[in-house]
């Protein structure tokens, strides 16, 4: 019988060479499962967004060095097209969806509910503002993402915009930060952050030179 005796190590316990070896190793693997892992919330978001703004985002495609999109409204408003509607019809618009959006997080308007699901408000219609980084589409932070440029344009009204303009700056906005997050899941720092998470909580553990133990922890402890 052989007795054979080696030395394993958590991924935080290898060298700077081995670490390395073990990221280009895993890398591809690590962003998408990444990607995939938070796919379901972005479309989540999209699709709140589609039918708050009554929008219909088609042809869309985001990946970790592009994305394009292209949408239509599905009706008028007021009569005019989204294109028209600048200014004060802006505003009008932006103000009546606000009713839409019941997620729970409240604008800072002075608006609450009380006990009995009653609406109260503090201020008047016209100077309803969006709070920032509040998640009021579905509770995750994607909605802060394409709802920027509406808390932008609160504080700091382009009477030219329009309506079209500025939900293709929400739906740039939007898509942006998901491409960048798909290139962050390939980064150094998150293939750290998730390989050293994998040696804490799923017992990861490799040779000396990067190579995964495939064996049993507890028969080679």
């Amino acid at each position: 019988m052989k007795e054979v005796t080696c030395k394993l190590y958590k991924f935080e316990e290898l060298s700077s060479e081995s670490k390395a070896k073990v990221i280009e190793r895993e890398r591809e693997q690590i962003q998408q499962f990444g990607i995939d892992a938070w796919d379901s919330e972005h479309r989540a978001t999209l699709e709140k967004f589609e039918a708050i703004f009554d929008v219909n985002v088609r042809h869309w495609e985001v990946n970790d060095y592009s994305h394009n999109y292209q949408f239509t409204f599905n009706n008028d408003f007021y009569g005019m097209d989204a294109s028209e509607i600048t200014g004060k019809y802006l505003l009008r618009f932006l103000n009546s969806i606000y009713y839409d959006i019941r997620s729970g997080k409240y604008f800072s308007c002075g608006q609450r509910y009380d006990e009995n699901g009653k609406f109260h408000y503090s201020c008047k219609h016209s100077k309803i503002l969006w709070e920032e980084f509040n998640c009021p589409l579905t509770g995750v932070c994607y909605d802060n993402d394409i709802l920027k440029p509406i808390w932008d344009w609160h504080k700091k009204p382009n009477w030219n915009l329009s309506l079209e303009n500025l939900v293709d700056e929400c739906l740039e906005s939007f898509f942006n930060s998901w491409e960048q997050e798909m290139l962050y899941c390939g980064s150094d720092e998150y293939c750290i952050q998730e390989l050293t998470e994998s040696s804490a909580y799923e017992d990861t553990l490799y040779f000396e030179d990067g190579t995964e133990f495939k064996g049993i922890y507890e028969d080679a402890a």
